[in-house]
Parts: structure tokens; C-alpha cells; sequence
């Protein structure tokens, strides 16, 4: 969909079936299907506790920023990096009940067995394992409250428009 920006918002609990498949939820589909393909692509950073699952759109914009990066940083490091996340890139195109196979070697990356979490993270969806999700937030929760002003600041940062992370 030429011109708009996808967007992905909110925190869905859904169970796998026996097969591995997980249900999207109903909003997470709508913007899917306002994507100009319905091919996702799936990933996972190692050291990370959950998938990265991009709409086309995305992925084209991810693939640009690799080859912006790759021009300025040809060392081993980099190209070593980069061979770990593109090596763990699944394609995957959700079937009319809207749902997804998540494939075994990324659900045992992120030891997901039947309970996961779909969290909308603007441009993206996260899927997670529910137990590492749950601690997370909590993990989240308390620096916020240990440090509120720490949080505030990266709030205002995002609002002025501040990259702090890659976009992938």
C-alpha cells in the first residue's frame, strides 16, 4: 500500500496448535492485509527472546538499511552478523484462518512450545514465549520505577525523533 504507513499496536495472548501455527489477531491481519503482499517475513537476532515477523513493506525497508550499512563496515564482525541474521530469515504467508507455521527451529529458539505473545511494536510484530514476556515487562516495570526520569527521557527522545536503535 503505496504512500501509507503500516502499524502495528497491542499485546494478544494466543495458544499454538498442535501443528506449530499461531493465530493472528484480528487487528494484526487487517493491517496484514493492507500490506501490498501477504508474504511475512520472520526472523531471529540470537541473544534475543523473541521472532521478528515484518510485512513486505518492511522487509524491502530492512534490506535497504543492510546495504546502506554494508558500504561503511565491510570487517568480519559485520559480515559475520550479518550471515547469523539473514541465515534465520523464514518467509511465511498466514493461510485463510489467518494463521502462521511458525517453524520448529525458530519456535526452539525462543523455547516456545504452546503459549506465545503477539506484541504490536509499530512497524513490526514481536512473538514471544508468554513466561519471557511476562518477565520482561516486569523486568520493565520496576527500572521504570527505580528510574522514572531515565524512562521520560527516552520517551522524549522518540518524540523528537532521536534513532536510538536500528529500525529492523
Amino acid at each position: 500500500m503505496e504512500g501509507a504507513k503500516l502499524f502495528f499496536g497491542g499485546t494478544d495472548y494466543h495458544s499454538l496448535d498442535e501443528k506449530g501455527r499461531l493465530t493472528l489477531p484480528g487487528p494484526t491481519r487487517a493491517v496484514i492485509q493492507l500490506s501490498c503482499s501477504p508474504e511475512l517475513y520472520l526472523s531471529y537476532l540470537p541473544g534475543t527472546s523473541f521472532l521478528s515477523l515484518y510485512t513486505y513493506e518492511k522487509w524491502v525497508k530492512v534490506l535497504a538499511e543492510w546495504n546502506q550499512e554494508e558500504r561503511f563496515r565491510s570487517t568480519l564482525d559485520f559480515m559475520d552478523f550479518k550471515r547469523v541474521f539473514f541465515s534465520k530469515i523464514a518467509t511465511l504467508t498466514p493461510d485463510k484462518a489467518g494463521r502462521i507455521l511458525l517453524p520448529a527451529t525458530h519456535r526452539e529458539w525462543i523455547k516456545l512450545e504452546k503459549e506465545a505473545v503477539v506484541a504490536g511494536c509499530g512497524d513490526k510484530i514481536e512473538i514471544w514465549e508468554r513466561g519471557a514476556f511476562v518477565a520482561y515487562e516486569k523486568k520493565r516495570a520496576e527500572a521504570a520505577a527505580s528510574d522514572p526520569q531515565s524512562f521520560l527521557n527516552l520517551a522524549r527522545e522518540e518524540e523528537r525523533g532521536v534513532p536510538r536503535f536500528p529500525s529492523w
